[in-house]
C-alpha cells in the first residue's frame, strides 16, 4: 500500500473517531442538561405554603392512570395555581393502586410545602425529587453514552496499534 493511501486511511479513521467523540458529547451533554438540569434547578427554589386544590385520577393509555394534582400558593401577595407535582417530562402512566397511593398523600384541602422559582414565581412544584421518567431516560442516556464511549476507546486503541505497527514496518 502506498504512503498516500495509508495517509488517506488514517485520515478517514481520525474523522470517524472525532465523529464518535462528537456524538458522545452531543448525546451526553444535551441529554444530561435536559434530564438533570431542571431537577438541579429545583433545589434553588424557595419554600412557600400551599394548598391542594385538586387531587384526582386521570386515565392514560389502555390500563394506565396518572395523577392530576393542582395546588395554590402565594408569593408577595399574589396567588398562583400550579399543576406540576415535580420537575419531570410529563406524567407517568401506572397502575391505579400506585397512583391512588400518591393521591392519598395529597388530599384536596391539605396544606403542603410548595417550592417556587424565585426568578419565575408562577412556576412551582410540591415534590423536588426526580421523577420516574427522568430516571428511566437518565439510565437509557447513560447506557447509550457508555456504549459510545467504549466504542470510541476501542477505535482509539485500534488506531494506536495500527500506527505503531505501521511505524515498525
Amino acid at each position: 500500500m502506498s504512503e498516500e493511501a495509508k495517509q488517506m486511511m488514517a485520515d478517514a479513521r481520525n474523522r470517524f473517531l472525532v465523529m464518535y467523540l462528537g456524538l458522545f458529547l452531543l448525546v451526553g451533554g444535551t441529554g444530561g442538561y435536559l434530564i438533570f438540569g431542571s431537577y438541579i434547578r429545583s433545589w434553588s427554589y424557595e419554600p412557600v405554603p400551599g394548598v391542594i386544590t385538586k387531587s384526582s385520577l386521570e386515565s392514560c393509555g389502555m390500563d394506565g392512570f396518572a395523577e392530576e394534582i393542582r395546588f395554590s400558593y402565594q408569593v408577595d401577595g399574589k396567588e398562583y395555581y400550579q399543576g406540576r407535582l415535580r420537575e419531570d417530562f410529563g406524567k407517568f402512566c401506572d397502575k391505579k393502586q400506585a397512583i391512588q397511593e400518591l393521591l392519598d398523600e395529597y388530599p384536596v384541602g391539605s396544606n403542603v410545602e410548595a417550592w417556587y422559582d424565585p426568578d419565575q414565581p408562577s412556576h412551582a412544584v410540591i415534590d423536588r425529587s426526580m421523577g420516574q421518567i427522568q430516571w428511566v431516560m437518565g439510565c437509557v442516556l447513560i447506557g447509550f453514552s457508555v456504549i459510545l464511549l467504549i466504542a470510541w476507546l476501542m477505535q482509539y486503541s485500534n488506531l494506536k496499534r495500527q500506527a505503531v505497527s505501521q511505524d515498525t514496518t
